[in-house]
């Protein structure tokens, strides 16, 4: 089972699940604001030529990424209205 890690945006909304590999691409283009989270992960990379020490980076398994999308449905903290079929389809029809 892969481990993904949440990006979510600026605004606190859920952006989509994502690998390691794309939460590392974004902290070494330092598009990470902060990261969050229960589970915190540390991932080694090479070792620096000048410095001799091994590459790291720390992170949380919740991103919240500078520049994300923006869902402008959802303004002011008033969301869309939910209806009995968008609550079941959400459900994936589990509900009786």
């Amino acid at each position: 089972m892969r481990t993904l890690i949440l990006q979510a945006n600026t605004h606190g909304q859920a952006v989509k699940w994502i690998d390691y590999e794309r939460a590392i691409s974004l902290h070494a283009t330092d598009r990470v604001a902060y990261t969050h989270g229960n589970s915190h992960f540390t991932f080694k990379g090479g070792v620096n030529a000048r410095t001799g020490l091994v590459s790291t980076v720390e992170m949380g398994n919740i991103l919240i990424v500078r520049g994300g999308r923006f869902d402008h449905r959802c303004v002011n903290g008033i969301a869309p209205r939910m209806t009995r079929r968008t609550l079941a389809a959400r459900d994936m029809y589990t509900c009786g």
